[in-house]
């Protein structure tokens, strides 16, 4: 997979910390008229970056001041986004490469479940090429990318059917999540659900045709 990204992309002003360890940087993008959101989760002196796009290098510091090594997820192969420049970066700081997790280079992660570190791999056929989502089983944090949106003017829903391989099969993969003791979701495009708000997450899937299918 080529991780460089021809598209311009923003860069962010700002993080915000979500929680002691996570945090998350956006910027909204005129090309691809949406917001960019990435997310770090720092455990144990290793930093997960997600889909991450730029940071103003001033702010560089605030992650690598408190981590010795890096690993870098995308949630499908529209998403390589700023991986170059990250990478770039993070050698800068490290003595072990940073260490890149592209859903297709093994084709262990089309299918199944697989664990990265703390991290499972949960594929989601149907949306995205190689469309993936992750979770933190101690922490509860699922991270997704395409396949569910959550903006501001528009709340939740899924990918609509014009950018997915196959919707039908999306909301069968979709079916997944219900099955996850989640605490926090966090999206590669809107704000993140927490507390009361993830019922939402679980009345959006409950309600899709595959899963009314599947129930009767």
């Amino acid at each position: 997979m080529n991780l460089s990204c021809t598209e311009p992309l923003p860069t962010a002003a700002s993080i915000d910390r979500l929680e002691p360890g996570l945090w998350c940087w956006s910027a909204y993008s005129p090309h691809h008229k949406v917001e960019l959101r990435s997310h770090a989760l720092i455990e144990q002196g290793l930093i997960s970056l997600f889909d991450p796009i730029p940071l103003a290098p001033g702010l560089l510091p605030s992650f690598f001041g408190a981590v010795q090594e890096c690993q870098i997820f995308l949630t499908n192969a529209n998403h390589p986004r700023d991986t170059v420049g990250w990478l770039r970066s993070a050698e800068n700081h490290f003595h072990t490469a940073p260490k890149v997790h592209c859903p297709n280079l093994s084709p262990t992660m089309i299918d199944i479940r697989v664990r990265r570190g703390s991290w499972i791999c949960i594929s989601l056929p149907g949306g995205a090429e190689f469309e993936t989502a992750y979770f933190h089983p101690r922490q509860r944090i699922l991270v997704v990318g395409d396949a569910l949106v959550n903006l501001p003017a528009r709340g939740l829903e899924i990918l609509p059917a014009k950018y997915c391989s196959d919707q039908v099969l999306l909301q069968r993969s979709l079916q997944q999540l219900l099955d996850l003791d989640l605490r926090r979701v966090l999206f590669a495009h809107g704000n993140q659900m927490v507390g009361a708000g993830l019922d939402q997450l679980y009345s959006l899937i409950k309600s899709l045709p595959s899963t009314q299918q599947r129930q009767s």
